[in-house]
């Protein structure tokens, strides 16, 4: 097995080139398997600030972290890959915050569960500066999406602050991956309170390939939030 730290990166944080080192460490003690830390980094100064390589002090031991940009994510997705794998078109929305790019990713998550798709909507609409989300609010009420799942979203309206939504969300769709939630993982949930923190885990717990890989997800969210 293999685990995966997963980071949204909005800005530098000299900070992070002291804890990064620690979450891998840390996390490869926890697990007792090999640990990769993977950054999504939004701005490009911010992907080249995360590239570099971070310094121990010991010979030897340096992280370098695994850095997505928006160079490496596609502007688009079609449909058909969309469908295939949502979370490449949520992630391709997160890079790109265009109109177009939320589009195709709103198409790749409207057949998905609807705890799931509540979370990738709301990751999707975080994402996007308020002029192109009130366009996509209104472009969702033409005959192409009008689904359950628009209908439902677009009269609900998006409500400011719905941590407490999100969180409850990341629980279903936790005991989607996982089956019955242990009292002590639904509390690694609660323990993500940190907005990008909780987008990291839900972007993992959705491309976890089976239960092992989705507490593992949970299991290093929760250490990090601590």
């Amino acid at each position: 097995m293999h685990a995966v730290i997963l980071e949204v990166q909005r800005q530098i944080d000299p900070d992070k080139e002291l804890s990064w080192p620690i979450y891998v460490t840390a996390a490869r003690r926890s697990l007792g398997c090999p640990v990769l830390l993977m950054v999504i980094a939004l701005e490009p100064r911010v992907a080249a600030w995360a590239r570099g390589r971070i310094g121990t002090g010991h010979p030897g031991f340096a992280l370098r972290p695994v850095v997505i940009s928006p160079g490496r994510v596609p502007r688009r997705v079609s449909a058909r890959a969309a469908r295939l794998l949502p979370e490449l078109g949520v992630l391709s929305a997160l890079a790109h915050p265009t109109l177009a790019a939320a589009q195709a990713a709103l198409h790749g998550i409207c057949d998905l569960p609807e705890e799931r798709s509540r979370l990738y909507y709301d990751v999707i609409m975080d994402a996007l500066p308020e002029p192109l989300r009130r366009a996509l609010e209104a472009d969702m009420q033409h005959a192409e999406y009008r689904t359950e799942f628009a209908r439902k979203y677009v009269a609900e309206g998006r409500q400011e602050g719905r941590q407490e939504g999100r969180q409850s969300a990341a629980l279903e769709l936790a005991r989607a991956k996982v089956g019955e939630l242990t009292a002590q993982e639904e509390g690694a949930v609660k323990l993500v309170t940190e907005p990008d923190r909780l987008t990291a885990l839900i972007l993992a717990l959705g491309l976890a390939r089976d239960g092992q890989e989705a507490r593992a997800a949970l299991s290093l969210h929760a250490a990090l939030s601590r």
